[in-house]
């Protein structure tokens, strides 16, 4: 198994589940979603309110559905499936979403995702701190890993639509981190901006050999 896998495209790649599968997926969602507290994300996260702070907890699970039947289908991953436990915070894993190595001699995966808006350019988002500075870092953030780094787009956490636009080591894609556009998230968030991987799709593909 080549450890890289490379889907850098100027229009993304379109991913579907079938109607009985997405809405499987979409039930879990839901038994998740009620299981979170929506309050902690809006008093630590700068969440603009409980609603949003649930669907983007669902939206970063549907991704990651979406890119673990992408490798199952594309490159003959073993199946696998995101992890619904609820973890207090302080017992949170900052470890890969879709941790392969555990299943053979495959890459770990961590995938982001983010809504499509026609108005914006897609970007991802990377948790720096947390409000008050307690727990809540992405461990990529202090790392240089050749862990892989799936960026997804969806429309929201219920379609049965997604764009896999980036699967990329760390620490090509490190480089990458800016602020947030947003005033009240500079401090707490980092993100990566697709504009910026388009710039420069001819040398984040340099010396990176794709899965035959």
């Amino acid at each position: 198994m080549n450890p890289y896998l490379i889907r850098l495209l100027e229009k993304p790649g379109t991913l579907e589940f079938s109607p009985e599968e997405n809405k499987w997926i979409n039930s879990k969602l839901l038994e998740h979603g009620k299981k979170r507290n929506s309050k902690f994300y809006v008093e630590n996260r700068a969440a603009p309110s409980e609603y949003k702070a649930i669907s983007d907890i669902l939206v970063g699970i549907k991704g990651e559905f979406f890119v673990a039947r992408f490798l199952e289908t594309t490159y003959s991953f073993p199946h696998l499936l995101p992890d619904l436990r609820v973890l207090k915070k302080e017992d949170k894993s900052w470890d890969s979403d879709l941790p392969y190595k555990t299943l053979g001699n495959y890459p770990n995966i961590y995938v982001k995702t983010c809504r499509y808006n026609k108005w914006r350019d897609p970007s991802w988002v990377f948790q720096l701190k947390d409000k008050y500075g307690n727990f809540g870092r992405d461990a990529l953030l202090s790392t240089t890993s050749h862990d892989l780094n799936a960026f997804v787009i969806v429309r929201d956490e219920w379609d049965h639509k997604a764009y896999i636009s980036v699967i990329l080591p760390w620490v090509k894609l490190k480089p990458y981190l800016k602020e947030p556009r947003l005033e009240n998230k500079i401090g707490i968030k980092k993100c990566i901006y697709y504009a910026d991987l388009r710039r420069d799709r001819a040398k984040l593909l340099e010396n990176t050999a794709p899965v035959a």
